[in-house]
């Protein structure tokens, strides 16, 4: 009897408790942020082959989503650019013409 409750409550637990454990995470500090970019610089630079060669391969895979998504961009600012008025001309009547004349 108790073993089954302590099942049931394990099935339901971990959404629970994932969600309990997280910790509101603080935003770093400017000297905690240099240190990370040292220790990444210090790594690509031993690493060089292989982070270009990943970075490579992602892209390879990835391609053709990305370039849909710049295609996307590129469209969306056309559009924008066209949908802006352009300087229009606005005719001033003519004087000396009939209509300005009638009105």
């Amino acid at each position: 009897m108790v073993l089954a409750t302590i099942a049931t409550f394990e099935a339901e637990a971990p959404s629970e408790t994932t969600n309990r454990r997280r910790r509101h995470r603080r935003p770093l500090s400017l000297e905690q942020k240099e240190l990370c970019r040292q220790r990444s610089r210090v790594y690509y630079m031993e690493h060089k082959d292989r982070v270009l060669a990943k970075s490579k391969a992602r892209y390879e895979f990835n391609r053709d989503e990305e370039r849909a998504r710049r295609r996307e961009i590129y469209a969306l600012k056309k559009g924008a650019k066209k949908k802006q008025p352009s300087a229009t001309v606005v005719e001033t009547p003519v004087k000396s013409s009939i209509q300005f004349l009638l009105n």
